[in-house]
């Protein structure tokens, strides 16, 4: 697996690069859901009138991190996976939308508190078709 050099401090974020290389590095198909509180954080008041209007197109809190579409011997296996650090911690909203999404067909819900955990995962749905 390619190592990419990158600077930052955040245990999460640094999980978080380790695996998507992974998933590039085995192609399998994936997008990161960006937080959009993160990227909202440095806009001051004018923060809450975007989020109001992103909420407002479909924005919701609590979505995991990745989505990721992976080939098994099942078929076609959508994974929602969320991504924390080892110490991280679910808030409300994100236990809700896992649960939410957990009883839609052909979908697996997951928590990886470091890349090889979320690796694991991934590799268990490509070979049995399940979690």
């Amino acid at each position: 697996m390619p190592q990419t050099t990158r600077k930052n401090n955040n245990p999460e974020a640094m999980e978080c690069y380790a695996f998507s290389d992974y998933l590039r590095w085995n192609h399998i198909f994936f997008f990161h859901i960006q937080n959009e509180n993160k990227l909202l954080s440095k806009l001051g008041q004018a923060k809450y009138a975007i989020l109001g209007d992103m909420k407002k197109m479909g924005v919701l809190d609590g979505i995991p991190d990745y989505y990721i579409m992976v080939h098994t011997p099942k078929g076609l296996k959508i994974l929602w996976l969320e991504m924390k650090s080892r110490t991280g911690k679910l808030t409300e909203a994100q236990k809700e939308r896992l649960y939410e999404l957990e009883f839609k067909p052909i979908v697996y819900t997951a928590v990886a508190y470091c890349c090889d955990m979320a690796i694991d995962i991934v590799e268990i749905l490509i070979k049995t078709g399940e979690l």
